[in-house]
């Protein structure tokens, strides 16, 4: 069903999931600027891609050179809920291509000062507010003390639709 895993890291957690799929599918996983060289254009592909304000990097190069099957944004949040909901607002995929959301995790320490600046910026705003929903309070610990929710698991539905008549793929 698909050729390669392709896929765009800035800390390891989304390089682990595309290593998992990639294993889990039978073929080899690689960073986006690889796969232009490694890929032939238009074959099929999952694509994992780290998430920042919303945006999941690299979807729209990947979608531009490649026949996305399913695409992953991997983030700090876990899967579901309103951080979900705006991902898939702001990176629409192609009419019945599926979105799925990770929870990978944080490692301040491997953030460039730039985005380590935002990151501070969103706890401080989270650590201010009175009330925190449990999502919130999650993303504040992970802000602020890094954390990693990488689990093998997470992919059981990007599994499924990858491959719905191979239950054996998915257990």
């Amino acid at each position: 069903m698909i050729e390669a895993v392709v896929y765009r890291s800035n800390t390891g957690f989304t390089r682990r999931y595309a290593q998992m799929l990639a294993a889990r599918a039978g073929v080899e996983a690689y960073d986006l600027n690889a796969a232009r060289r490694a890929v032939r254009k238009g074959a099929p592909v999952a694509y994992l891609g780290w998430v920042m304000a919303g945006r999941v990097s690299g979807l729209k190069k990947a979608c531009a050179r490649f026949d996305v099957r399913v695409a992953c944004a991997v983030g700090m949040s876990p899967a579901g809920g309103e951080a979900e909901a705006y991902v898939r607002r702001q990176n629409p995929m192609p009419a019945g291509r599926p979105l799925f959301c990770l929870q990978g995790g944080m490692a301040p320490e491997r953030l460039g000062f730039p985005y380590r600046a935002m990151i501070g910026m969103m706890a401080k705003g989270l650590a201010d507010k009175k009330e925190r929903t449990a999502e919130e309070e999650l993303l504040l610990t992970c802000a602020r003390d890094g954390g990693d929710c990488v689990a093998e698991d997470n992919l059981a539905p990007v599994v499924r639709a990858l491959f719905p008549n191979e239950k054996e793929r998915c257990e």
